[in-house]
C-alpha cells in the first residue's frame, strides 16, 4: 500500500464540495493516531531530510494519553502541528490523518466544546479497504507516539 495510491482513490472518491476542513482547521490533530512501522519510518526520514525537530520528550508524555485524558493534557496536540495550526509533515502525513475528512462544522470537532457534537466525517469504502488489507499483512501498527519513538531508536 502506498500513500499515493491512498491519495488517488480519495481524489476519485470523495466529493470535496461536501468537505469542510480548512487549512488552520485543526481540532483532528489532537486524537490518538495509529500508524504503521513503514509510517513511521518514512516520518522520521522527512523529518531528518528537513530539518524538522522530532521532542523525544513531548512523545514519551503522549504514550499514556488515553481518549479521556489526552483533551486535557498539555501534550494532545500532533507532535507535527505547527504554532500556524498547519501540518509539518502534510506530504508524509499518516493514512489515518489522509482519509480523516469532516463534513459537518470543523467547530463540533472541538472536544473541549462539544464533547458530545456528532461530526459527520467523509467514509470510504475503497480507502477503508486498502488500508486494512495493509494491516492484515501483519506489519506492526501502533500509537503515533509509540511508533515514532520506536523508529527513531531503531535508526539512531
Amino acid at each position: 500500500m502506498s500513500l499515493r495510491q491512498a491519495d488517488t482513490l480519495l481524489k476519485e472518491n470523495v466529493d470535496l464540495q461536501k468537505v469542510k476542513c480548512r487549512v488552520g482547521c485543526n481540532h483532528c490533530c489532537k486524537i490518538n493516531v495509529d500508524i504503521s512501522n513503514g509510517e513511521a519510518d518514512l516520518i522520521v526520514s522527512y523529518c531528518r531530510e528537513n530539518g524538522i525537530k522530532i521532542n523525544r520528550q513531548y512523545l514519551e508524555a503522549q504514550r499514556n494519553l488515553t481518549i479521556k485524558t489526552r483533551s486535557k493534557s498539555k501534550q494532545c496536540n500532533c507532535i507535527f502541528l505547527s504554532d500556524k495550526g498547519t501540518c509539518k509533515i502534510y506530504e508524509v502525513r499518516p493514512l489515518n490523518c489522509r482519509k480523516y475528512f469532516v463534513q459537518s462544522d470543523p467547530a463540533l470537532c472541538d472536544p473541549a466544546k462539544h464533547r458530545k457534537g456528532i461530526v459527520d466525517v467523509n467514509f470510504q469504502a475503497d480507502t477503508e479497504i486498502l488500508a486494512s488489507a495493509y494491516k492484515s499483512t501483519g506489519a506492526p501498527v501502533g500509537l503515533m507516539a509509540n511508533m515514532i519513538l520506536h523508529s527513531m531508536d531503531k535508526t539512531k
